[in-house]
């Protein structure tokens, strides 16, 4: 199974907006959610450019197509902290395809961040995503209002 990660570009929007619908995020796609997302698009590639960014977001494509992506947020450059999430088309769940991309996307910000430490949440009834995290090297630190939340040291 050959993952990649890569920046998003613009040609990207349409495969993103099929993953909202895969998902069930939408029962359609209207012009307001395709005004939305491409603004979004737009941050996500200006931010690429900034050399201290708010967030940094990464493509995981799989056998050349879009399937998901990969957030890195919060990131505090004195504090070496920051926070993951990702978020996957439900076709591709339960094949192991987010750990490993989850793996090699770690790698890239702690390096690109210099990252100590790393935060992530999940809810509650989303135990997949925990497990995604502990394959990942995180632990369990809490659980309060349906989230759970992993730190991983670096």
């Amino acid at each position: 199974m050959q993952i990649k990660l890569r920046k998003y570009k613009e040609r990207d929007l349409d495969r993103h907006l099929e993953l909202f619908l895969m998902n069930g995020i939408c029962g359609k796609i209207d012009e307001k959610i395709r005004e939305q997302e491409k603004e979004w698009l737009k941050k996500v590639i200006t931010n690429y450019k900034k050399e201290k960014p708010d967030f940094f977001i990464i493509a995981i494509i799989l056998k050349g197509k879009l399937i998901g992506n990969l957030v890195a947020e919060k990131i505090d450059t004195e504090k070496k902290t920051l926070e993951i999430g990702f978020w996957i088309g439900k076709n591709y769940w339960g094949k192991g395809i987010t750990t490993k991309a989850l793996k090699i996307f770690l790698k890239k910000i702690i390096k690109k961040f210099k990252s100590k430490k790393i935060i992530a949440h999940h809810k509650t009834n989303n135990p997949a995503s925990g497990r995604v995290l502990e394959k990942a090297g995180f632990n369990f630190e809490s659980e309060k209002k349906g989230m759970k939340t992993y730190s991983k040291i670096c």
